[in-house]
């Protein structure tokens, strides 16, 4: 089996502080970084991460602990895998400010979260991926089901890409290895918004021989849970961890202490 690293999308909520934190006011990625061995950067889709906000994300974890980042959107919803110089020099500024972190062997991969009214383009994306910097891995993730096909299965392991595994309401949850490692994202299953869920145990159990089967084709598996809302996604991470035997002392804390504050609340 490959290895199995599972954490949550983005860890600086301030509505975490409580449930997740424990009321400690100590940076949140120092924090996040005793419970999980890995972590998704999302920020980065809305605004290009600062040099010395890397540094000091690099500085606050531990030796092993790994980032994946997402991409900005200038690249995935505005250039919209062109390859035009202004969209290269997106993907170059980019690619740039995370080198030192991809030196270091802290940076997983980058992941393209591509735009729902992205459909089927197989020329497009195959163009796009051949012009990637091959010092860094990715993974792509597909909004449109257009995009589920034979071809772009293809297409990704031709790049050594990762196709990105879902839970979502739209989109089925294919288990498709494309390259060496596997990227697979909870979403949730709610109503405006989805990632607004609370996970059923059940639910989460579907996952645990999906991860089996997953982790039997590939080196690496990196999984991120995205109901950020009220501590959901860590509650659910730390389940999921825990169904597959791969808990900790410090999780059945964490699970404790946010079970505590849903019976407070009545959120859980």
């Amino acid at each position: 089996m490959g290895v199995v690293l599972l954490g949550t999308s983005g860890w600086s909520y301030e509505e975490w502080t409580g449930p997740v934190y424990g009321g400690s006011r100590l940076p949140k990625l120092r924090l996040y970084s005793k419970i999980f061995r890995t972590a998704e950067m999302d920020s980065s889709f809305y605004v290009y991460p600062r040099r010395e906000a890397l540094t000091a994300m690099m500085d606050s974890v531990p030796e092993g602990f790994v980032f994946t980042v997402k991409a900005p959107q200038e690249i995935t919803h505005q250039h919209r895998l062109e390859t035009t110089p202004d969209a290269l020099r997106a993907l170059e500024k980019f690619t740039e400010l995370l080198t030192p972190m991809n030196r270091a062997g802290m940076l997983g991969c980058i992941l393209f979260q591509l735009p729902p009214s992205l459909s089927y383009e197989p020329a497009k994306l195959e163009t796009f991926l051949e012009n990637l910097d091959k010092d860094f891995r990715y993974a792509v993730e597909f909004r449109h089901p257009s995009w589920l096909n034979e071809e772009t299965q293809h297409i990704l392991a031709k790049n050594q890409t990762a196709y990105t595994i879902v839970d979502e309401p739209l989109l089925p949850p294919l288990l498709w290895v494309t390259t060496d490692f596997a990227y697979v994202r909870w979403h949730g299953r709610g109503k405006q918004p989805w990632y607004n869920y609370l996970y059923k145990p059940e639910e989460l159990r579907e996952w645990v021989p999906r991860i089996t089967e997953i982790s039997q084709k590939t080196e690496k598996v990196y999984g991120y849970f995205n109901n950020h809302f009220h501590g959901y996604a860590v509650y659910n991470c730390i389940q999921i961890l825990e169904m597959m035997g791969l808990s900790t002392e410090t999780h059945q804390s964490i699970k404790q202490q946010i079970q505590n504050y849903f019976e407070m609340t009545g959120l859980g």
